[in-house]
């Protein structure tokens, strides 16, 4: 059985927005909103949000799970994630968050 990965997204990744259509194509699960603890801080870079830890503010998004690795390697793709923590080539680096669905 392959492992499911969970995704917490706030941005053009949530149901309402275009780049959902990833999560639809490869059948990926909707679990549920979540709201985080606050603790973090959203940027806007125009077309796209980001977060920063340390901050004052919850973030509130949706989280989607698949257990389709193709999805995962779309996502961080569109995301500019290359799976590496720490990589020179990342836009950013993926953090686990507790929601009710799991990390």
């Amino acid at each position: 059985m392959t492992e499911k990965t969970l995704f917490f997204v706030y941005g053009t990744l949530r149901r309402s927005e275009g780049n959902s259509q990833i999560f639809k194509h490869f059948n990926a699960e909707w679990l549920g909103n979540h709201t985080t603890e606050a603790e973090y801080t959203m940027y806007s870079h125009g077309g796209f949000p980001s977060v920063a830890e340390k901050g004052k503010t919850s973030i509130v998004g949706e989280v989607w799970s698949t257990d389709n690795p193709d999805c995962v390697r779309r996502i961080h793709g569109l995301e500019g994630y290359s799976g590496t923590p720490g990589s020179s080539s990342n836009w950013y680096d993926a953090r686990q968050i507790n929601t009710p669905y799991g990390k």
